[in-house]
């Protein structure tokens, strides 16, 4: 058997690994991955794990140690079969990695941490008027809790890594002096400026080539990412600017912090109304959740990009955006000045502004687009020399790399 055996903990294969796991392929490690869900099919050169995934009883606490013993007893039937990892990656936050440490006492453990809470961080004080947002006391409270999960994964780790310093900001400083900033990584070779080609049975081919192209595209439509706001002023924006399309990409699904106050039929719906209530609904496309190639595609198609969202975890859909050369329409926060701070081709703003003003914002945008922006393909080459050594591919995974060996 192997002795360089690695494994990877997920909720969802492949995540933030699907990088990273294809190095070790390459290097011919035995490759192990244990998650419940699976968004895409594992590859057949991997030892996929199936989590057993406990029913929810009681609060998210409860629910993940749950989750924390029903994965202790899987990783114990997998080490009686062999498994002996000498590298461990664990993404925190759901107990995954609670017992790691007991399983295997010599392996070496690197933590992924996506988030750590605070009952006075900059995202609970963010918009608290924010009808959709409802960050009562109590609920902030429940919130921090959760952290004595993520205290014991990351505790007991080698190294913990961040995607972004934003992120390892929010950390305490106990846990920041071992916290280590990699991105994900991004394929700067896929997202890049481009003409795609589209056929008859794409999506995009029911656009109109006559008019330009206003994108959203996010994981979920919901108020984390401001796609409230951005519905209210897209609509009034379309009604001064009949040259322009609206198209929207992404699952109608909240992801974050669920709010008794959203609508029961989705934030889809609540869009379709309100463009239609404007007059404007036969220049909106709401396309779903995309296949890639045609998210991509739809990127180097949009002739301004808007990217919404609190301080809180970046999406990859801002920087895949910036690296195709989209005109970007984004917020002045934190995460995003991160990466696009002295941007020449971002127009920031506080998405949070009346609509009315939020729309005259955005047509300002869509002028400067229009009468002083270069080529696509200029912005992605301006873009790619500030953001290449951050986010590129091969370059998040050589980072990965040395901090694997420098604690092996």
């Amino acid at each position: 058997m192997n002795s360089n055996q690695v494994l990877f903990l997920h909720t969802n294969y492949p995540a933030q690994f699907r990088f990273i796991l294809k190095e070790y392929l390459a290097l011919n490690w035995d490759v192990y991955f244990a998650s419940h869900t699976q968004k895409n099919k594992p590859l057949s050169s991997i030892n996929y794990i199936k989590l057993h995934s406990p029913k929810r009883k009681g609060s998210k606490i409860d629910h993940q140690q749950n989750i924390s013993i029903a994965c202790f007893y899987n990783l114990l039937a997998e080490k009686r079969k062999g498994l002996n990892p000498r590298r461990i990656y664990v993404h925190t936050g759901w107990g995954l990695g609670q017992f790691l440490r007991d399983l295997f006492p010599n392996s070496k453990i690197i933590a992924y941490n996506e988030w750590w809470f605070n009952l006075n961080s900059h995202d609970y004080q963010f918009d608290c008027t924010n009808q959709y947002i409802n960050h009562t006391l109590e609920n902030r409270l429940h919130s921090v809790l959760r952290n004595q999960s993520f205290s014991l994964e990351l505790q007991r780790a080698d190294a913990i890594v961040s995607p972004t310093l934003w992120q390892k900001k929010q950390l305490p400083l106990s846990l920041q002096s071992k916290c280590h900033v990699i991105f994900d990584g991004i394929d700067c070779n896929m997202f890049t400026s481009g003409k795609p080609i589209i056929n008859d049975k794409s999506l995009l081919s029911s656009l109109d080539k006559s008019k330009s192209i206003l994108t959203y595209a996010t994981r979920g439509l919901e108020p984390y990412r401001g796609f409230p706001e951005f519905v209210s002023a897209s609509a009034l924006f379309l009604k001064k600017n009949i040259d322009w399309q609206v198209v929207i990409a992404g699952k109608d699904h909240v992801n974050y912090f669920k709010s008794k106050n959203a609508p029961t039929e989705g934030f889809g719906a609540f869009a379709l109304e309100q463009y239609k209530e404007a007059n404007v609904s036969d220049r909106v496309k709401l396309l779903g959740t995309l296949p890639f190639i045609e998210y991509r595609n739809l990127l180097q198609l949009s002739d301004l990009h808007c990217y919404f969202t609190r301080p809180f975890v970046l999406s990859w859909s801002l920087l895949e955006s910036a690296l195709v050369g989209c005109p970007l329409f984004a917020s002045k926060t934190s995460p995003v000045i991160e990466f696009l701070n002295n941007d020449k081709y971002t127009n920031f703003v506080d998405h949070t502004m009346d609509s009315e003003l939020l729309a005259e914002e955005l047509n300002g945008a869509a002028l400067k687009v229009k009468r002083s922006y270069p080529s696509k393909d200029t912005i992605s080459k301006y873009r790619m020399n500030n953001l290449l050594n951050r986010v590129e591919r091969s370059t998040c995974i050589s980072k990965h790399m040395k901090l694997a060996d420098s604690i092996d």
